[in-house]
């Protein structure tokens, strides 16, 4: 398997950055031939920024993907300022969608990429101005997809790069997912490696928000991402917790960044054991197997410079260990013994059985659960990865569960002090004026998010599996074509068969818990 790494936001390009690094040897070849970069595992990319400043003048590794590789693209660039596009969804909406950065919040550009699913006439007017439904995500996949076997690349699944809880990442992600698979892609692997950024006020030191302001970023990606059904959403949420790595590393993000990339090499890295190196189809086909919803991957690292049987003491470090004290364990709370099943990426000279009896002893799994794939590893040095899905389910005092309420309390915290900013009507320096339509939209999308993220904190005290149910949207064709929907069935006109099957599922879904 090969993967086509997406970074996303300020967060995702900096960790792309250390992602895509030309290995040595090409870094030395390419001073004196022109040497195609290659990046460990052969992985290849791109950044999807909405800053055009961070993207030009704040680094130098990735240009414009239009003048080269490693690149990034500003998705946005493909509406014009004044083109009829931009100003329909500002009249209708009160939403500039050519402001730099999109202003950077999860609802903002949920709401945004929503209009251009729901509503027609927007649809229409892109269509015949830019040549597609919705140019801003159709560029942004454009980017990608030449990487891919599904347009002649070399890559076989897609892993996206956010942060959970930064400003462009959070917001852009579910989008982008949304629009690959509604164009009919809905066997290809994608994953999402998703880095929750670590508690207190000062930890984003771009925006400098406050906790609770990141957390409702962060949930409602996370709540979009595991509420998908098959098919339509992501194969795994690769969750990281950087409370856990800034406590080990201080503040020192490039350090964090090499660790995090550290711990993906057994799951990015080429040289398979024979027989072992299944396609990412099978491997994601394995991550959702049973399931309904997308799983949460909780990822587990240990490595040790020693060629000897080391299988027992790697995987008691990866489960149990400590990150902040000496570098190996779970990235983010959790309880190993709760995981439905764990996925075992080694390197070194390492048994599969021993392995996989190791994982055994320690969560209790049946070996039919445990999946495992070898490869080659560096020197002298072994190192394991274990992915555990869904490990939690203990209650009230389970460490997935008690990070995971915090995360939700502080986002209900914040919808409760600010309801008035989150419906955009007091913006500072902000000449931006959203319309009724919208903001009578957005009002009952947080209502109906509130009662959700209750309900969700009641099952993580229940230790109920999954806690998050059922899908919200902003906007709905049920809401924005309402009325033209009554005219028709007042006027006794032919609903088409699409039409009623999404007036029944719109309805469906705002009266019945989606099924577990």
């Amino acid at each position: 398997m090969r993967s086509c790494c997406v970074g996303i936001g300020g967060c995702g390009g900096n960790l792309l950055m250390v992602f895509l690094s030309s290995l040595d040897v090409i870094k030395l070849l390419s001073k004196l031939t022109n040497a195609e970069h290659v990046a460990f595992g052969g992985i290849e990319g791109v950044w999807l920024e909405a800053d055009v400043n961070a993207a030009v003048n704040k680094q130098s590794f990735f240009k414009s993907l239009k003048d080269g590789y490693p690149g990034y693209v500003i998705p946005h660039d493909s509406i014009e300022v004044g083109s009829k596009t931009h100003s329909l969804v500002m009249r209708k909406y009160g939403y500039d969608i050519k402001k730099q950065g999109f202003f950077r919040e999860a609802q903002y550009l949920k709401a945004i990429f929503e209009i251009f699913d729901e509503d027609d006439e927007v649809r229409g007017v892109a269509r015949e101005e830019f040549g597609d439904d919705n140019p801003i995500l159709e560029n942004a996949w454009n980017s990608i997809k030449g990487f891919t076997t599904l347009s002649g690349g070399r890559c076989d699944n897609i892993l996206f790069i956010v942060s959970l809880g930064g400003g462009t990442g959070t917001g852009f992600i579910n989008p982008i997912l949304r629009y690959i698979r509604s164009g009919g892609i809905q066997d290809y692997p994608v994953f999402v490696l998703g880095v929750l950024t670590e508690q207190g006020d000062e930890a984003d030191r771009e925006q400098q928000s406050k906790e609770a302001r990141r957390d409702l970023g962060a949930t409602i990606s996370m709540y979009d991402l595991l509420t998908k059904s098959a098919k339509e959403g992501v194969d795994a949420l690769i969750l990281v917790d950087n409370q856990i790595l800034v406590e080990r590393f201080k503040q020192d993000y490039t350090s964090i960044n090499n660790y995090i990339f550290q711990v993906m090499k057994p799951f990015l890295a080429d040289r398979a054991f024979p027989q072992e190196d299944p396609p990412s189809l099978a491997l994601a086909q394995n991550f959702t197997e049973g399931l309904n919803r997308p799983p949460v991957m909780v990822p587990c690292y240990a490595s040790l410079n020693s060629k000897k049987s080391v299988e027992e003491e790697l995987v008691s470090k990866a489960l149990t260990g400590s990150v902040q004290r000496d570098g190996c364990g779970p990235l983010f709370p959790c309880d190993p013994a709760m995981a439905d099943r764990a996925f075992i990426f080694s390197r070194g000279y390492l048994s599969a059985e021993k392995l996989e009896s190791s994982v055994k002893s320690i969560t209790g799994l049946d070996t039919n659960h445990i999946f495992t794939w070898r490869k080659l590893g560096e020197n002298r040095g072994s190192e394991v990865l274990i992915l555990l899905r869904n490990p939690y389910g203990s209650g009230c005092d389970g460490p997935f569960e008690k990070r995971m309420y915090r995360v939700i309390s502080f986002a209900l915290k914040y919808i409760e002090e600010n309801r008035r900013e989150l419906l955009h009507m007091e913006h500072e320096n902000d000449d931006q004026s959203l319309t009724s339509l919208t903001t009578e939209a957005l009002s009952r999308y947080f209502d109906r998010l509130v009662r959700e993220l209750n309900e969700a904190k009641s099952r993580l005290k229940k230790g109920e599996k999954p806690f998050f149910m059922n899908e919200l949207r902003i906007f709905e064709k049920s809401t924005n074509n309402m009325h033209q929907q009554d005219n028709n069935i007042q006027n006794n006109l032919d609903l088409s068969e699409e039409m009623i099957r999404r007036i029944v599922r719109d309805e469906l879904r705002k009266l019945l818990p989606a099924t577990a």
